[in-house]
């Protein structure tokens, strides 16, 4: 079991690093690092020690940060980590991925680096930029930015990238060729496969939210109508000096509230089973 656990953490005020023992008991904080440059992605060499954090804005340039000492000193590069002359100059480094002796850095605007000298100079690896859907990569709500890299363990030629909002791109030559792996979906799989799984929290809370405002309502238009229903019978019984049934059309009230909310609890936590709030307590 290791010695030393390590949370690395990067923020618009800088790196930290949370330290705690083999047990998680406790942590503590060190940092700022880096400055206090925005950091975006902060990754460790298991094998090493080393640390890097990818950051930088349109004010400081991009760079990234280097310890090769747990955080206690740090240097930064940015060598190599730019376009051609006269294309949109690279604002920061979001993401990195360590293997296979090379260290890459995805950018923004989006694209691809890579350091064979453990970050201290950069080469554009510039055929993901010669893909023919480059003219049709649209910028995100960050961006055009290359936030995630992933390298096959075993097979460090093996690259999957994600851009916002391009989408998901793999190599299996080391970057020399690239495809996307986000087409040909369908509108019914987007829908039923993602937006809708991804909607899925908000519209539970809505609906809970919603369910006892909506019982409230139906229960007071039962009353003023004089009608059927709970509301109808409450008014009923008031009106004959009834205080049992109105007590009665209280607890009625309750009981079939707390079912209802009961249920819709149930419900969303099996079909968000996926979600992380799934592993947490119920508080419904």
């Amino acid at each position: 079991m290791a010695e030393k656990v390590l949370v690395l953490l990067g923020t618009k005020k800088g790196a930290f690093i949370a330290e705690s023992d083999a047990s998680r008991r406790s942590w503590k904080l060190r940092g700022p690092f880096c400055e206090t440059w925005p950091i975006n992605h902060v990754v460790a060499d298991h094998a090493t020690g080393t640390i890097w954090g990818a950051g930088g804005n349109e004010w400081f340039g991009p760079a990234v940060w280097k310890s090769t000492d747990l955080g206690a000193t740090w240097t930064h590069s940015s060598e190599g980590l730019a376009y051609a002359e006269g294309e949109e100059p690279i604002k920061a480094v979001w993401s990195l991925a360590k293997g296979n002796g090379s260290l890459y850095a995805g950018v923004q605007p989006a694209g691809l680096f890579r350091s064979d000298d453990d970050g201290q100079s950069w080469s554009h690896v510039e055929n993901l930029q010669k893909h023919p859907s480059r003219p049709h990569w649209n910028p995100g709500g960050a961006g055009l930015i290359l936030h995630s890299l992933v390298l096959d363990p075993d097979d460090h030629d093996r690259i999957w990238i994600g851009i916002s909002a391009a989408g998901v791109f793999y190599s299996g030559d080391g970057g020399q060729s690239w495809e996307p792996r986000n087409l040909g979906t369908r509108e019914g799989e987007l829908m039923r496969q993602i937006i809708l799984p991804a909607a899925m929290p908000m519209i539970f809370t809505g609906l809970q939210v919603a369910l006892p405002i909506a019982m409230i309502v139906a229960v007071v238009c039962e009353m003023l109508m004089g009608g059927y229903g709970i509301g109808g019978a409450m008014m009923t019984a008031s009106r004959f000096a009834n205080s049992a049934g109105v007590f009665a059309g209280i607890v009625e009230i309750a009981v079939v509230g707390f079912v209802l909310v009961k249920a819709m609890a149930f419900i969303r936590r099996r079909l968000l089973a996926w979600h992380p709030e799934s592993l947490e307590p119920s508080t419904v």
